[in-house]
This record gives C-alpha cells, structure tokens and sequence, in this order.
C-alpha cells in the first residue's frame, strides 16, 4: 500500500473523496475493473444454458461438455473477481479513514483552544467515529458498486441488443422506465433526506449529553429533566423515518413492479417471433433467462 504518510498530505486542505483516494488511483481502477467483470458474468449462466438448450434442441450432445465447464469457469472467475475487488477497496478504505482522522487530530491540534472548547464532545466523537467510518462504505461499496451498476448494465444491453434488438428493447424498457420513475420521485423528498441527518446527529448529541449528567442524576434524582432532550430526540427522529417511509414506498413500488414485469413483454414477443422463426430457442430462452434475472 502507499506510504500513509501521502495520503495525508494528498487530503490536506481539500478533503475531498477524490483527493484522498488519489495515492490509490491504479489500486480503485482495479477494484472497480474487478466489480464490473463480477457484475458482467453474472449474465453467463444465463448464456451458457441458453446455448446448451440450443444444443440440445439440435441434437448436439457433444457440446454439452465445454459449456459445462465454460459455466463453471465464469462462476469461480465472477466470485473471484468481486473478492478481490472488495479485499482491494477495503485496505483502501482502511488507510484512507486513518488519514481523515490524522488530519481532524491535526486541525484540532492547531485550532485555537476557545474554538475547541465550544464544540461538544459528542460532536467530535460522532466525526471521529461514526462519520469518518460513513467513508468506507464511499469507498469499499459505492465506488466499484456504482462503476458496475453503470458500466455492467450497459455492456450486457449492448450484447442484447446485438442477439436481437427486439426481446431487447422489451427487457430493457421497463427497467428503464422503472429507474426513471423512482428517481423522479425520490429526487422530491422537500428536505426529508436532510431532516433525517439532523434527527440522527440530534440523537447522538443528546446521548452523550445524559450520558454526561449521570452523576448529576444519581446524586440530584433529576431523572425526568435529564432525559428529556433524548427522549423529544427519539419522538422527532420517529417521525420523520415515518415520513421518509412514508414517501419513498411510492417509489420503490413503482420501481420494484417495473422491474418485474419485464417477463410479461418478453414472454410473449419471444413466443411471437418463436413461431414465426424469427429467433431460435436459445434465444427466446437467455431472453427469459435475463428478464427473471434482472429482477
């Protein structure tokens, strides 16, 4: 791995995702080149028994064999290709959390002590802790995820639409449709998506501030006083995971029926052009095949 030692100065004064992760650019290319051929072989088994159906149909046994083992090889190549992506992008992620947290030690160092005293103790606990650890999933998930799900879909509708632009079109649509549909709603959330964040960090403030006064409270008896910010804290953050619930099922529902019902436009387009001997079995059946599995 890099000298830590870089990556801090590579953060210092941007902090952005892309200046820490600049030290491990060739390492990200390929955690990210990994996730995306996992993401592509997992059309492969489709593939192969679509084309060991096609042999079958016409009386080639003797095909049988390699498509076995092609299967085979695709499934221990995409497994092995998603665990080195993710081994890779979490020593990444490990190395670029320890920078983040010497640089706020760092800033917190060098700021002037008025200015330190007047943060709570739980708020630099929460960003030590709980914010800096938020960067792994940035970096060991959404990274490579994101790449794959981008580049992955796209090469996969590119072969489809080479086999046959028509059960392509009809396997795609709805997906695309779905997508469409979700985003648009979530894209109006009015704040929610910011007013969850506030609920969360008001819980952790109001935590460690009972946590605090504990003393007071075992000496004073001031139990109902002292719990009254956590529990107004936990009520405001009830309500608006109610709310955010509330909103985004109507999005995920339309997403979710989109996306299952590609089968009804490909089961019976591919059963039109079957019987006009348009497409051969093999086809009709990676077509089918992809259609469940893009579910």
């Amino acid at each position: 791995m890099v000298d830590r030692q870089k990556t801090v100065a590579a953060g210092r004064g941007t902090l952005t995702l892309g200046g820490l992760l600049a030290p491990y650019r060739v390492a990200m290319i390929l955690a990210v080149g990994c996730s995306v051929l996992a993401a592509v072989l997992e059309v492969a088994p489709a593939a192969f028994t679509a084309l060991a159906i096609g042999a079958l149909s016409g009386g080639r046994v003797m095909d049988l064999a390699p498509l076995a083992v092609g299967l085979f090889g695709s499934v221990v190549v995409a497994h092995a290709a998603q665990m080195a992506s993710a081994l890779i992008s979490h020593f990444v992620a490990i190395d670029v959390q320890a920078a983040l947290r010497r640089l706020i030690g760092s800033a917190l160092l060098s700021a002037p002590l008025g200015d330190v005293e007047r943060l709570e103790p739980g708020a630099i606990r929460r960003v030590l802790m709980e914010d800096v650890e938020r960067v792994e999933d940035g970096i060991a998930h959404l990274v490579p995820d994101l790449a794959a799900a981008i580049v992955a879909p796209l090469a996969i509708a590119l072969v489809m639409l080479a086999i046959d632009w028509r059960l392509a079109v009809a396997t795609l649509l709805p997906v695309i449709a779905g997508g469409v549909a979700f985003s648009t709603i979530m894209r109006r959330d009015n704040g929610l998506s910011e007013r969850f964040l506030q609920a969360q960090a008001e819980i952790a403030a109001a935590l460690q501030e009972a946590v605090s006064v504990v003393p007071l409270i075992k000496a004073y008896n001031v139990r109902q006083s002292a719990l009254r910010r956590p529990e107004q804290a936990f009520t405001d953050y009830r309500a608006v995971v109610g709310q955010w619930l509330a909103f985004s099922m109507g999005g995920v529902t339309a997403f979710f029926l989109a996306t299952t019902a590609t089968l009804v436009f490909v089961l019976p387009l591919g059963i039109f052009l079957f019987g006009r001997h348009e497409t051969d079995l093999a086809t009709l059946a990676f077509f089918l095949m992809v259609a469940f599995g893009l579910t």
